[in-house]
This record gives structure tokens, sequence and C-alpha cells, in this order.
């Protein structure tokens, strides 16, 4: 995944904490904190490089990460939020 601070005056670094704490919505009404899977075997995945090591973004910088979640099997909407405000959405159907 790839995100991008689009802010574009001052030199605030952008927190990424948020990151690393989706929150899943499930079409059929499931709420769900995923499980992150550390260090995943799988060599399509590697590297494995999760935002919690990654610097914190200046404004129009992007910064790119590798995370791993396991989801329930069915459709539903990985929520990703800073403080309760929905920052973006992953529809997985």
């Amino acid at each position: 995944m790839q995100v991008k601070n689009l802010s574009t005056t001052g030199t605030t670094e952008w927190e990424t904490y948020w990151l690393s704490n989706p929150r899943w919505s499930g079409a059929n009404g499931e709420a769900d904190s995923p499980v992150f899977v550390v260090g995943p075997e799988d060599p399509k995945l590697i590297p494995y490089d999760p935002f919690t090591s990654t610097p914190d973004p200046r404004p129009g910088d992007h910064i790119k990460a590798t995370e791993v979640l396991g989801v329930p099997n069915t459709p539903g909407t990985l929520q990703f939020e800073d403080d309760g405000i929905t920052q973006f959405n992953i529809i997985v159907k």
C-alpha cells in the first residue's frame, strides 16, 4: 500500500500510527479488528515492510509499506480512521 501526505504547506510530518489499526466492517454487519500477520512466509509478500518501520511523511511525501491482514472470509470494508475521522476505506468483495 502507498499513502501520501496531501498537505502542501509547512513541514509538519503526518503521523501514520493509525494505519496499523484498521477496523473491519462486514457486509453482514460483523465488526472486527483485523489480525496483523507478522513476518509472513509467502515469498510473494517479501519484503515485509510495515508502516511502523517507515518515517512519518512530510507534506508532498509518500511512503510504501506491506501490511498483511487476516479478515473474515466475507465481503466487507477495511476502514482506516484517525481519531474517529475516516481517512480511507478498502472494499473487499
